[in-house]
Parts: structure tokens; C-alpha cells; sequence
């Protein structure tokens, strides 16, 4: 799991070291979530152009977390959630470049541990990381 990476903090977030995949078709916005993630101290192990590629790098490189944008094709972000990553344990950090209420729903019901909609800023991306660090634990993952 995420390891502390400073251990004189003394805020309210605690910053860890996660090793992340991201999945994304768009080569742009996966370049930007990537540097966001560095710049909070997070590693990034790739970036997965598809559902199968996303789920094939989580599992092979030992993610910590997968960033995943829920209308990945072709597995789709919701069939590599529901298929692949749950059972393996992989705590699922969802987003969406569209304030879709029913895919967030979904996103619940597949018991993702946080939802961010982009655009979204490095600090919003930060607590998104928070929360989804936060309830990961809680549920033993």
C-alpha cells in the first residue's frame, strides 16, 4: 500500500507515496494526471491507453491505486473495475470529463473509492486522492 513520504509532517493530509497506472484514451489529459501525481509525490508506473493495457499494467506492476477514466474503451473503465480490478484489490480512483450523474452512480455501485470530475485542479486531485487513500484502508485494501 502507500507509504509515507515524509515523515515530519504535521498537516492534515499526510502525504504517502502511491504507485499509480492511469487509464485513459487521451494521451493529453493522462500526461497532465501523471504530472499532478509526481508533483504530490506519487509514482507513476504507466499510463494504459485501454481497459485490457490499464488492467494488464495494475496487475503486473503491483499498483498501489488506478486512476481510471470510466468510458475507457474497449473494456470500458466500469467492465476493468468490475471485471479485473475488484477482485484483485485495486482500489479504483474513477473520473469522467462529464458531470454524468448515472455513471457516477455506477461508479458506486462498483464500490470505487472516490470520484473526481475533470477539469480538475492538483489540489482537488490531492483530496480526491485523500479520500480514496482514506476509504481504501478502511475497507482493507
Amino acid at each position: 500500500m502507500c507509504a509515507p513520504n515524509n515523515p515530519r509532517f504535521t498537516g492534515a493530509v499526510p502525504p504517502l507515496t502511491c504507485l499509480t497506472v492511469i487509464g485513459t484514451a487521451d494521451p493529453v489529459f493522462g500526461a497532465a494526471v501523471a504530472e499532478n501525481l509526481r508533483a504530490l509525490g506519487h509514482q507513476v508506473a504507466g499510463i494504459g491507453g485501454s481497459g485490457v493495457e490499464t488492467v494488464e499494467m495494475a496487475l503486473k506492476n503491483g499498483a498501489d491505486f488506478v486512476v481510471l477514466d470510466i468510458h475507457l474503451p474497449p473494456l470500458g473503465g466500469m467492465g476493468a473495475i468490475l471485471d479485473v480490478l475488484k477482485p484483485h484489490r485495486i482500489p479504483v480512483l474513477a473520473c469522467s470529463g462529464a458531470a454524468d450523474e448515472s455513471a457516477a452512480r455506477r461508479a458506486a455501485e462498483l464500490d470505487v473509492v472516490a470520484y473526481i470530475v475533470s477539469p480538475f485542479t492538483q489540489a482537488e486531485l490531492e483530496l480526491a486522492l485523500h479520500v480514496a487513500i482514506t476509504r481504501s484502508e478502511q475497507r482493507g485494501l
